[in-house]
C-alpha cells in the first residue's frame, strides 16, 4: 500500500486475504492479472450479503492454495457470491470450494460464478472441485472444473441447486493411483441426499480420460429423494468406452431430461429401478453409443426384484449409430412415441427396442430406418419406415 498503509481501498489494498475480517453487506475485490499464494483458505463464516469479485482488466486473478481442507470455504452464511477467480492447489486440499451448512440451518443463496477450478488433490490423492452439504439455492455457473482426484461436483442435501454453463473434465484421477473403484469413486457430478428442485443445464461433462467406470452424472440418495424432481436440459455428455452409463438416476419422481446430447456412451441413461418413477425423456440425441436408454429394476442377488421404474415416457428422441440397443426394458414398462431410430448406411447392428424379460411397451408413431431396426417387439402402432431426411446425419446434423 501507499506509505506502508493498508486500509482495503484500491489505492491501499491489503496484501493478503487473511488481513480481512469479512463484514456483512460488503464487496471485496482482487485485481485481475494478479496471483495470491497462501496456505490459509479464504473463509466466510456466519455472514450475509457478501460478494468476492475482481476488478481491472486482464486474466482472472489466481488463488494458488498450498494448505489443506478447502481453498474457498463458505459456511453458515447467506447471499454470498464468489466470482471471477482461478483457483488451484499446490498442497493437500480436500476441495477447491467447500460450501456447507447444517441439517438444522441450511446455508442459503451461495453463487460460484465465472471461475476456473483445477488441480484438486490431497496427500491421499482425494479432492473435489466443489463439495457441499446442506445448502439451499446453491448456484454453480459459467465455471470450468478439471484435473480433480474425485468428483467434479459432489453435493448432498441441496434442494434447488442450479448448475449451468459449466464444463467438467478430467475427473476421478485417483483411479490412476488406485483402480479400486470403491475408493476411486469420482463422478462428474453427484447429487446425493435430498435434491428436490435441481436444474442442471447447458453443461458439458466429459469422461474421456480413461479414469474408471464412474458416471458423468449420478442422482442418488439412499431413498431420501424418492419423490424429488428436477430438470436436465441442454447438456452434453461425452464418454469413452470405460464409462458404463452417462446419466444414472437412482431416485426421483417426475424428472425431466430434455434437449441433451449423448455421444460415445456405453449407455446414455439408466433408470435404476423402484427408486425412480415418472421420468419424462424427450428431444434428446444419442449417437455413436453402445446403448441409449435402459429402464430397469432394483434387485438383490438371489432375491426377487424389489421393483421396476414405472411411468417412463420416452418421446421425440433421435438414436443414430447406437450399436446395440436404443431403448431396453427390464421388468419395467415404457411408453415410447415419436422417436427416430436410424442406422448409418450399411450398418446392420443395433436395434431400437429390446426386452430383457418381464417388460412391456406402448409404441406409437415411431420412425425406423427399416423394419429390422425395430427389434423383436416390432414397430408398434402408426410406425413410419424410411429415411427421416436429416440434413447430414453422418456429420451429426439431425435437423
Amino acid at each position: 500500500g501507499i506509505n506502508g498503509a493498508e486500509d482495503g481501498t484500491i489505492e491501499r489494498p491489503y496484501n493478503a486475504w487473511t488481513d480481512i475480517s469479512f463484514q456483512n453487506n460488503m464487496t471485496y475485490l482482487q485485481k485481475k492479472g494478479t496471483t495470491y499464494s497462501s496456505s490459509s483458505q479464504i473463509f466466510v463464516n456466519g455472514r450475509s450479503n457478501i460478494t468476492i469479485d475482481t476488478y481491472g482488466t486482464g486474466t482472472r486473478p489466481l488463488f494458488s492454495y498450498t494448505g489443506t481442507g478447502y481453498a474457498i470455504r463458505i459456511e453458515n452464511s447467506n447471499d454470498i457470491t464468489f466470482r471471477g477467480f482461478e483457483v488451484n492447489v499446490n498442497g493437500g486440499s480436500v476441495a477447491l470450494v467447500g460450501v456447507n451448512g447444517t441439517s438444522s440451518n441450511y446455508t442459503q443463496n451461495i453463487t460460484i460464478n465465472d471461475c476456473e477450478l483445477y488441480n484438486a488433490h490431497n496427500t491421499n490423492n482425494a479432492g473435489f472441485g466443489v463439495y457441499g452439504f446442506y445448502n439451499n439455492y446453491l448456484k454453480i455457473l459459467n465455471t470450468e472444473i478439471h484435473n480433480v482426484a474425485l468428483d467434479g461436483i459432489y453435493v448432498a442435501n441441496e434442494p434447488n441447486i442450479e448448475i449451468g454453463y459449466v464444463n467438467i473434465s478430467d475427473v476421478n484421477r485417483r483411479y490412476f493411483v488406485n483402480s479400486n473403484q470403491s475408493i476411486s469413486s469420482g463422478d462428474g457430478i453427484q447429487l446425493d441426499g435430498y435434491w428436490d428442485g435441481f436444474h442442471i443445464h447447458h453443461t458439458t461433462i466429459e469422461r474421456t480420460n480413461g479414469a474408471g467406470n464412474k458416471y458423468n452424472l449420478i442422482l442418488s440418495s439412499g431413498g431420501s429423494s424418492q419423490f424429488a424432481s428436477g430438470i436436465l436440459e441442454y447438456n452434453t455428455f461425452l464418454n469413452d468406452s470405460i464409462v458404463a452409463t452417462a446419466v444414472h438416476i437412482e431416485h426421483g419422481d417426475g424428472i425431466v431430461t430434455r434437449y441433451n446430447t449423448f455421444k460415445g456412451s456405453t449407455q446414455g441413461i439408466r433408470l435404476g429401478g423402484a427408486g425412480t418413477s415418472n421420468n419424462l425423456i424427450y428431444n434428446n440425441i444419442f449417437y455413436d453409443s453402445v446403448d441409449g436408454i435402459r429402464v430397469g429394476y432394483i434387485y438383490t442377488a438371489g432375491v426377487s426384484p424389489i421393483g421396476p421404474a414405472i411411468g417412463t415416457k420416452i418421446f421425440n428422441n433421435v438414436f443414430y449409430n447406437v450399436s446395440q440397443y436404443h431403448i431396453t426394458v427390464d421388468k419395467a414398462e415404457v411408453e415410447a412415441r415419436n422417436n427416430i431410430h436410424l442406422r448409418p448406411s450399411g450398418i446392420t447392428t443395433g436395434v431400437a427396442l429390446h426386452n430383457f424379460g418381464g417388460g412391456s411397451w406402448t409404441l406409437t408413431n415411431n420412425l425406423y430406418g427399416d423394419v429390422a431396426t425395430a427389434g423383436t417387439p416390432g414397430t408398434g402402432t402408426n410406425a413410419v419406415i424410411g429415411n427421416p431426411l436429416f440434413v447430414n446425419a453422418g456429420a451429426y446434423d439431425f435437423h
